[in-house]
């Protein structure tokens, strides 16, 4: 947990003609704020960074992050990042992006990402919750690394 900003920093700045895109927790980037340092350093300007901020490490028990109060984006431009924005649903507490509420502003920030150089960081703000049909993972840690080094290997 916490080491994909890590992990996608070291391909962007491998693959420096190839955008590279970073989804991660506010968990995952409040235990490893080295990580942001380090993006921001770098000044990979392929490397892009999506924060869904639900204020909770949702995925092991829901136990609050405390980033809730956080300035997501001045932590990052504090770090170097080029630019950086949060995005929020303004919506009743049932409503979800996929309901269509809040869509038109996330797109439009994530076309902003897309067309920004970087690092370049998006906050997504959210409310913890998940579908009810929503899967756990079936492939071992084991597979997962062998289909990422094989990913790396053809691209």
């Amino acid at each position: 947990m916490g080491h994909a900003s890590a992990i996608a920093l070291g391909l962007a700045l491998n693959k420096p003609g190839r955008d590279v895109y970073c989804v991660d927790g506010d968990g995952a980037m409040a235990m490893h704020l080295g990580n942001v340092l380090t993006a921001g350093i770098t000044a990979a300007s392929n490397f892009k960074h999506v924060v869904v901020n639900n204020n909770a490490h949702e995925s092991v028990g829901a136990q609050p992050t405390g980033m809730g109060t956080v300035d997501v984006p001045a932590i990052a431009r504090g770090a170097g990042y080029t630019w950086a924005e949060t995005v929020s649903p303004q919506a009743p507490e049932d409503a979800r992006f996929d309901d269509g509420v809040g869509t038109q502003e996330l797109r439009s920030k994530l076309a902003e990402l897309k067309s920004v150089e970087g690092p370049a960081l998006l906050e997504i703000r959210t409310r913890t919750g998940a579908r009810t049909d929503l899967g756990r993972p079936t492939s071992t840690p084991m597979d997962n690394k062998a289909a990422l080094m094989g990913f790396f290997r053809q691209n």
